[in-house]
């Protein structure tokens, strides 16, 4: 930094590490610029993001009120209204969104929380109003396409909202719009990954001469990285080919399926039983029919779509991000038909799958912000070389009403320090059973230890069905 005490500089900072997500770096850089400019529309905005990312609404919602002093900008009532979200306002959300459009913002921020809100609400005619009237913004937007896309599989559309979810996906994979910055045992075993399905891939013959040359570059670089640690390999061309190939989807396939996905079960007997539990869990033996965890298996086998990597060595695919498929989306739908008042009056809000590396850890200690979650895995048996390792924990502990998302989502420091005296465990894991919590409960989701082999990863897949009230926490 040239000039410390030049607030433009701070804030260019501030907006740089907020985009790598240094949120709290981000905020540091802010508050900096925000004391050299303390009544600057622009410090001020940057101040609101940076406190919204790091989970301080309050202090975001102060920050707005003194923005709206010297600003009319409708940005400042997004932020607002994201903050007012994250604390279960819905409504002050919802009049914070409209106010940003009736001034003209055309925010896609705007359209997708109003879209996200409105569904959440069931409102139809409301969606249809703002796919209408924002048809060019939602067009180029991943996040507001998958809304629709949602809004129209709770309308037991499958077929609409595929293709509303492969328009999402051809955005949200561009490896353009990828700014995650990973390193040290999450890069490794992210590298390792890509290696191991890329060579999948073409051993089946499925992949193209770009992907035979993106695994080609990726053996040479593994090769050339130091005792296992790709970041400190040489930087240059090859190390920037390198990141980009990893960040680029290699191979999708396109998995046909119309038969059933949920194998016979007493739902009716699990959805009272859900109803009685305390905690609310259930455990589903024998969740999936044998062709469509084959499937299922195939289509994340074969995927080149987990390019969201986290420190505990996991990799994860996101429904809006190219993990849509007919087998996820007849599950989720099915669910609904089959738990009609546990699952089905709710809309699903997001579906996720995370591949476990088996020589680390996995998901630390958390809590969803849905209604239920839905919890199964794909692994096959045989490849679980230790049965005491994998499954899901529950601790019988809800998260704090005063608690937000960022403190029982992304803080498992606190949320350990929390279950330390209060919580009790127990443990449940086998071949694709299911297991349906409250969301609200914390848990830890445990990488097993398998066989050698990337066949044998071991493979989670949550389904999130979301309760648009003061309820979810």
């Amino acid at each position: 930094v040239t000039n410390p005490r030049n607030h433009r500089t701070l804030l260019a900072l501030s907006v740089a590490a907020l985009g790598v997500g240094n949120r709290h770096e981000a905020l540091g850089f802010a508050q900096r610029a925000n004391a050299l400019a303390p009544n600057s529309p622009l410090t001020l905005f940057q101040m609101i993001r940076s406190l919204n990312a790091c989970g301080d609404y309050f202090g975001a919602l102060a920050y707005c009120m003194r923005a709206r002093n010297v600003s009319d900008s409708p940005h400042i009532l997004d932020q607002a209204a994201q903050a007012y979200l994250a604390l279960g306002k819905r409504e002050l959300a919802l009049d914070a969104y409209q106010e940003s459009l009736r001034r003209g913002s055309r925010s896609l921020e705007a359209i997708r929380g109003l879209l996200r809100l409105h569904m959440g609400a069931r409102r139809s005619t409301a969606i249809d109003e703002l796919a209408t009237t924002y048809a060019a913004e939602i067009s180029r937007d991943a996040d507001a396409l998958f809304a629709l896309g949602l809004n129209a599989l709770f309308h037991h559309d499958r077929e609409g909202a595929q293709q509303f979810f492969e328009r999402s996906t051809l955005l949200a994979l561009d490896p353009a719009r990828d700014s995650t910055v990973i390193s040290g045992a999450a890069l490794d075993s992210r590298l390792r990954h890509e290696v191991e399905q890329l060579s999948l891939l073409e051993a089946r013959g499925k992949l193209d001469a770009d992907g035979k040359l993106a695994l080609q570059l990726l053996v040479r670089y593994a090769a050339d990285s130091p005792a296992g640690s790709p970041e400190e390999a040489a930087t240059g061309p090859e190390s920037e080919a390198a990141r980009l190939a990893m960040a680029q989807c290699h191979f999708r396939p396109q998995i046909r399926f119309s038969g059933v996905a949920l194998a016979r079960n007493d739902y009716p007997g699990f959805e009272a039983r859900f109803e009685q539990a305390k905690p609310a869990i259930v455990v589903i033996d024998n969740f999936l029919t044998p062709e469509a965890i084959k499937l299922l298996r195939q289509f994340c086998e074969e995927a080149n779509i987990f390019k969201t990597s986290y420190p505990g060595g996991y990799h994860g695919a996101f429904l809006s991000g190219g993990l849509c498929n007919d087998v996820l989306l007849a599950v989720a739908d099915e669910l609904r038909l089959a738990m009609p008042r546990v699952v089905g009056p709710h809309p699903l809000m997001q579906a996720w799958a995370f591949k476990y590396d088996q020589q680390l850890s996995g998901i630390a200690t958390h809590a969803d912000f849905s209604r239920v979650n839905l919890n199964f895995w794909i692994t096959p048996q045989e490849a679980c070389i230790d049965e005491a390792t994998g499954g899901l924990v529950v601790y019988d502990l809800p998260a704090p009403q005063s608690w937000t998302f960022q403190d029982y989502n992304a803080e498992p420091e606190k949320v350990a320090t929390l279950l330390k005296d209060l919580g009790k465990a127990r443990q449940l894991a086998a071949e694709h059973d299911a297991t349906l919590p409250l969301a609200s409960l914390a848990a830890d989701l445990m990488a097993r230890h398998a066989a050698a082999g990337y066949a044998e990863q071991d493979l989670s897949t949550v389904i999130a069905c979301y309760l648009p009230d003061s309820e979810v926490r």
